[in-house]
């Protein structure tokens, strides 16, 4: 890359394919526009498709700001067979059919509604979750029973897409760290089926829309500076000495509120504050003297 302040870092919006892993993409993406220095925001399972957020260089400090938003995904949840990672990849565990076929729509209607709001989710066997220092894939792969403990989560506005027999198409707005995995089998528990997710599919992140992003590592289009990738907070622009005080790690004069983009020349990401409405403290300087 040449010039500007993409050189330092930036934020790739990739429509993750199916078969990869995060990690694995986002060093595709990496590669592709020249950065040894790279992260991701919001692993997606190497099944599911969709939004991923690949930070580039200095952009990865961005992560704790651009990942903790909600993400709305399509997903199907396949009735009749439960599996040990409660996805498609997964090994048939359980066999069980729903109480009724077709489910019946109001009956759906309510089962939703209870996974609405906050509630209790018990993770996948197959996930990242540590129990004890030890992976609980890991784990499972070597078949150790290893309990994990539910945790708040939070979904709403659900929207039913199909409803037949043997599968449901559903979407859904979630809180960080909820596993549709988990929500497939769930659901299907809850219609006293066995069940399990496939072609997951991330809508959205925040933000940032499946509709802006690229299937390919390396499109321009799909490319966003770092202030741009802070569209979602409000801004302050500052400059002289100002902007030297925020640069510095000190408070200045501000009338923002919350979180907010410290901009400098050229609309350049300085610093990330925390603004109360008359001043704002920086919490991550992107740009230090």
């Amino acid at each position: 890359m040449s010039g500007g302040p993409a050189v330092e870092g930036a934020v790739y919006l990739l429509d993750k394919p199916r078969g990869l892993t995060s990690r694995k993409a986002a060093a595709e993406v990496a590669g592709a526009w020249d950065f040894d220095k790279f992260g991701h925001g919001g692993t997606l399972d190497p099944d599911a498709t969709g939004v991923l957020l690949v930070l580039l260089g200095r952009a990865t400090r961005l992560s704790r700001f651009l990942t903790g938003h909600g993400k709305r995904y399509l997903f199907d949840v396949v009735l009749g067979s439960a599996t040990d990672t409660d996805d498609a990849t997964g090994t048939v565990i359980r066999e069980s059919q729903p109480d009724q076929v077709p489910p019946d729509g109001e009956r759906l209607d309510e089962i939703l509604a209870s996974f609405t709001g906050e509630f209790q989710q018990r993770p996948p066997s197959f996930s990242a979750v540590k129990v004890d220092g030890k992976r609980a894939f890991r784990a499972a792969r070597n078949g150790e029973a290893m309990e994990l403990p539910a945790k708040p989560v939070r979904a709403r506005d659900w929207t039913v897409r199909s409803l037949d027999s043997d599968r449901l198409v559903l979407e859904v707005t979630v809180s960080s760290g909820t596993y549709v995995r988990s929500l497939a089998r769930d659901i299907g528990e809850a219609l006293g089926s066995a069940a399990h997710a496939d072609h997951i599919r991330r809508l959205s992140v925040g933000e940032f829309r499946v509709e802006e992003c690229s299937s390919e590592p390396r499109n321009p289009e799909s490319l966003l500076t770092m202030a741009q990738a802070m569209r979602g907070f409000p801004s302050v622009r500052l400059e002289g000495r100002s902007l030297v005080s925020i640069r510095h790690g000190m408070t200045v004069p501000a009338r923002v509120s919350g979180t907010a983009a410290v901009l400098g020349p050229e609309d350049a990401l300085m610093a990330v504050g925390e603004a109360d409405g008359t001043a704002v403290r920086p919490i991550c300087v992107l740009r230090p003297l």
